[in-house]
């Protein structure tokens, strides 16, 4: 079986608890995991990484989306005339919709997340 190490494979773990990772990345083999089984897990390490991956450019993301909405905020109270006003009002509305939206989906993550961590 070819062994090809995450970093190897272009992941590295970036994650708020990536001495965990680290140790799950540098666990040893014992010698009664068949090939099968040692693959599979591999592969599930990888997922999480992934997985991590995804949570923390939703985090990243929705950071953004709130500096834009502040912004918006900023230069709809900041227009002279009431049709900018209008439109920047509606590009905020907008954004924040938006935001909304993404940071559902980061809440379904955020207890995906805690749920898997209390099975284990």
């Amino acid at each position: 079986m070819e062994q090809t190490s995450y970093v190897a494979k272009g992941l590295t773990p970036t994650h708020p608890a990536g001495d965990l990772i680290d140790s799950i990345f540098n666990a040893k083999r014992d010698p009664s995991v068949s090939d099968a089984t040692w693959e599979q897990l591999e592969r599930d390490k990888l997922a999480l990484v992934a997985k991590e991956r995804e949570f923390h450019r939703l985090q990243e993301e929705k950071r953004n989306e709130e500096q834009r909405i502040e912004e918006l905020r900023r230069a709809e109270q900041a227009a002279a005339d009431e049709e900018e006003r209008s439109i920047l009002e509606q590009e905020r509305i907008a954004a924040e919709l938006e935001r909304r939206r993404h940071e559902a989906a980061l809440k379904t993550i955020e207890e995906d997340r805690k749920r898997e961590r209390k099975s284990v």
